[in-house]
């Protein structure tokens, strides 16, 4: 789903690293976006045996989406810390690999490459030791400080998704609905935003607008069919109409001949 969101959303060129046992079922599920059979630890599942491979496979992208479909298989967060370690690209990082990391922030601070992370509440209170509660009850102030504390961008999600920049900054999301609880809709958003981090959009504009699309994408599909849970395959179906609609019209220019 991260794939097929950033393909809608113009990345150009996708690819979708898995375990290789597991490639020949993703290339009868992707058509547009390429798969590419990467080492497997055990049969299924990446590890420290893959991590060659994915960096050879990231050396020449302008950003890679971490943890969708990842699992929390031993070797995950060894791997997980040599990417951010040599990769100098912009990492989006989701899922699983928010819990690869969450035990080692010194790595996630001292990244070579630009950080996005994109934690649900649950998932923001294991990276900085706090409860769900806890989070919920100053978003605002605890996205801001774990942004500047790490040195990256930090998306927490939920309703009024924030968006904390490394120097303070704080934007805040007001599109979405209650709807979008609905599984894969983080996975969606991670490629809606690593497509816009791919095409050089800072990050001041890149990820303010991915969320903001992603919820109203969403907004739109309940204003068409009504109040129903709205399904992450859907959101993606949406992006294109959402975005003709959004983009400026274009100038129209005659010429006479004769």
């Amino acid at each position: 789903m991260a794939a097929r969101a950033a393909g809608r959303m113009g990345a150009g060129l996708v690819t979708v690293g898995a375990p290789a046992s597991l490639n020949p079922i993703l290339e009868v599920k992707l058509t547009e976006e390429m798969t590419e059979p990467l080492p497997e630890s055990i049969p299924g599942y990446l590890g420290e045996a893959s991590t060659q491979r994915i960096l050879a496979l990231a050396e020449n992208k302008r950003c890679v989406v971490l943890g969708p479909g990842l699992s929390a298989r031993e070797g995950i967060p060894e791997m997980a810390k040599e990417l951010l370690a040599r990769y100098d690209g912009w990492l989006v990082i989701d899922a699983d690999g928010l819990n690869a990391l969450a035990g080692s922030l010194d790595t996630v601070k001292a990244a070579r490459g630009r950080l996005v992370l994109t934690p649900h509440p649950a998932e923001m209170g294991r990276l900085t030791g706090l409860s769900t509660r806890e989070v919920q009850d100053d978003r605002v102030g605890i996205a801001r400080k774990t942004a500047k504390d790490l040195n990256a961008w930090i998306v927490l999600k939920g309703a009024r998704t924030i968006i904390a920049a490394p120097d303070g900054r704080i934007f805040v999301n007001a599109s979405g609905n209650p709807w979008m609880a609905s599984g894969g809709q983080g996975d969606v958003l991670s490629g809606i935003l690593g497509a816009l981090l791919a095409q050089g959009l800072p990050p001041e504009e890149a990820l303010p607008f991915g969320v903001y699309l992603h919820s109203l994408a969403a907004d739109k599909i309940v204003e068409q069919y009504g109040p129903h849970p709205v399904q992450a395959t859907d959101v993606i179906e949406e992006l294109p109409s959402l975005l003709g609609e959004l983009a400026p019209p274009k100038e129209i220019s005659t010429a006479r001949i004769g």
